[in-house]
């Protein structure tokens, strides 16, 4: 019987592939070669790495413009011959219908995905069974395959990223379809590309808007699953990308049990547990920097003197993280001694206020930069420079954790604020060579940027347009700044000694403000329903040429609902009660959960 368009052995409970009768060589026609290749139908896209091939010869056909009734041309006809006629001499193909998991110890989803700079690219999705004595079976479900445009042609990288997209939206709906009947217990998708595991693993904001747009659908589809590199001989994808003769499909093992690696356990996975409370010291109320992160960033530049060609030696900023306000606190380092960094901590607390907990990485972060930090991690791993931080902090009565290596979950907040922070900071601050003056002066000027962030409104009224900072815990009220004529543009050898300052620090304010905002609006809250903007909310205006610390406030007057019901425009009133009327994408709403 046939079911799918596949013949169903029903004595043997299997699905039979037979190759189609063989093609008729005087219809030489566009038409005749379509018409043949519809015959094979493949649903599931168990035979998807032929009929790529046949996809990329009728992809050939279509570009030379011809008629559906004309002869194909003399260059493609020896191709397509070869291919028809051993797809007509190809032996059947058995594949079980059934696959048995009731007593399977681990069931897995295993997707790969792949792409060719000639032919296409594609995915194809396998379910692992593996039982009580450890023994696994691997079992093909399906395969998606494309062929490549030709109009406009694709980097081998983006490429590789719609085959990854292509998977995502695969595996959806393969695993929505399954779990309602059997028990998943863990999905692992492939690739054979480093760049599209590095943009998958990447802040939607520092991609360009193709990759971006693509990256956020990943994202939002496989976010609870991981995201691994294969190499493309042990990839079966690639039998999708490249293509392979209709007689080699019978017996490709690859193709039908996946890789060899796949055959025996999976490398073991990271524990896993349910995502914990908050812990105790981000949640119970205490003073300003009394429960801290730390991290390191640089390094940086640091000229000797302000005469010409003044000696040059490296400098490292040291991050405090209040775990409670969110405040950050910035020191410049000269070196990375212990006594240095204990002489910076003094500095912090003299300031600050002595903490009673200190959070710190063990090193294990600054392992993937050995080139440029190499001398941090020696410093947070070693025994010695542990001992006396710990030695120092018993006499003063601070507890110092030196949190796991490798586990920035431990520290999270800390790691956050160095991300946004190191990331304009490395940009804008670290080819200048600048002074120790000038450089503890633009790194204050940092930190009261990074303290200025809006975090909730101050009250539910609607005519107060005031919001809560980071700023608010350490001063009483919004940390302001000197007004400064904008010098941002302006060609550092027509600057002084201290507009150099003034223009790093409003570079990088207008940097880290589109950040921040474009990290409010991620693109991933364009793939869910969100709940509509009301009237009354608090709201963050995107806007150009905003001076530093300087974030521009309104209060929802009136919404505009589409058809479906959602808000995409509204109404906007300004503290000076001006009017305006904008679109969603260009707001953000307090509270703002970061």
């Amino acid at each position: 019987m046939k079911a799918l368009g596949l013949t169903l052995d029903v004595q043997k409970d299997c699905f039979k592939i037979d190759s189609p009768e063989p093609f008729d060589e005087h219809t030489m026609t566009k038409r005749g070669v379509l018409s043949y290749i519809s015959k094979f139908y493949d649903p599931m896209g168990f035979a998807s790495p032929i009929v790529i091939k046949a996809k990329s010869i009728m992809q050939k056909i279509w570009s030379y413009n011809i008629g559906w009734d004309e002869h194909i041309p003399n260059e493609l006809v020896d191709e397509w011959l070869q291919f028809a006629r051993s797809l007509a001499a190809m032996h059947p193909i058995h594949l079980d219908r059934h696959i048995p998991t009731i007593n399977a110890a681990a069931v897995q989803l295993i997707g790969f995905a792949d792409a060719s700079s000639t032919t296409g690219y594609g995915c194809c999705i396998y379910l692992r069974v593996v039982d009580k004595t450890g023994k696994a079976e691997l079992s093909l479900l399906c395969s998606k395959s494309r062929v490549n445009p030709r109009a406009n042609a694709l980097t081998i990288p983006r490429l590789e990223l719609n085959a990854a997209l292509l998977l995502s939206i695969l595996i959806e709906r393969v695993y929505d379809t399954l779990h309602k009947n059997i028990q998943i217990d863990d999905v692992y998708l492939f690739t054979d590309s480093k760049i599209t595991l590095a943009w998958i693993q990447t802040e939607l904001t520092r991609l360009q808007a193709y990759v971006a747009n693509r990256v956020a659908v990943i994202q939002q589809k496989t976010d609870r699953w991981r995201w691994l590199y294969v190499a493309s001989a042990e990839n079966p994808a690639d039998l999708i990308s490249r293509g392979i003769s209709p007689q080699e499909l019978p017996t490709c093992a690859l193709w039908w049990k996946g890789p060899k690696f796949l055959q025996s356990r999976l490398k073991a996975g990271a524990a896993k547990q349910l995502m914990g409370s908050l812990p105790q010291h981000r949640v119970t109320s205490c003073r300003p920097f009394q429960k801290v992160g730390m991290d390191f960033a640089g390094p940086i530049q640091v000229k000797n003197s302000r005469v010409r060609k003044a000696i040059v030696s490296k400098g490292y900023v040291c991050i405090y993280v209040c775990f409670v306000t969110k405040a950050i606190h910035l020191e410049l380092t000269s070196d990375l001694s212990t006594d240095a960094f204990l002489a910076s901590f003094k500095r912090f607390i003299s300031r600050r206020g002595l903490p009673s907990d200190v959070f710190c990485d063990n090193g294990g972060c600054f392992r993937g930069a050995r080139n440029q930090l190499a001398e941090l991690y020696k410093l947070n791993s070693s025994a010695a420079h542990q001992t006396l931080v710990q030695a120092y902090a018993a006499k003063e009565g601070i507890q110092f954790h030196f949190t796991p290596s490798y586990a920035p979950v431990f520290a999270g907040l800390a790691e956050a604020a160095v991300k946004s922070m190191k990331y304009h900071l490395k940009r804008i601050v670290l080819d200048a060579a600048l002074t120790y003056e000038q450089l503890h002066t633009v790194l204050c000027q940092i930190e009261a940027v990074l303290n200025s962030r809006p975090i909730l409104p101050l009250s539910e009224d609607v005519n107060d347009y005031c919001y809560l900072t980071p700023g608010h815990f350490l001063i009483g009220t919004a940390l302001t700044m000197y007004p400064e004529v904008d010098i941002s543009e302006t060609k550092v050898n027509r600057l002084g000694f201290w507009q150099q300052c003034i223009q790093l620090q409003q570079r990088f304010w207008k940097a880290w403000y589109k950040y921040y905002l474009n990290t409010l609006q991620n693109r991933n809250k364009w793939c869910k329903s969100m709940p509509n903007v009301t009237v009354g909310a608090l709201v963050l205006m995107r806007e150009a040429n905003v001076p530093p610390l300087a974030w521009p406030m309104a209060r929802v007057v009136d919404v505009f609902p589409g058809n479906d019901g959602k808000v995409r425009a509204l109404q906007l009133k300004t503290a000076n009660g001006q009017l305006y009327t904008r679109s969603l994408q260009s707001i953000s709403v307090l509270p703002i959960e970061k």
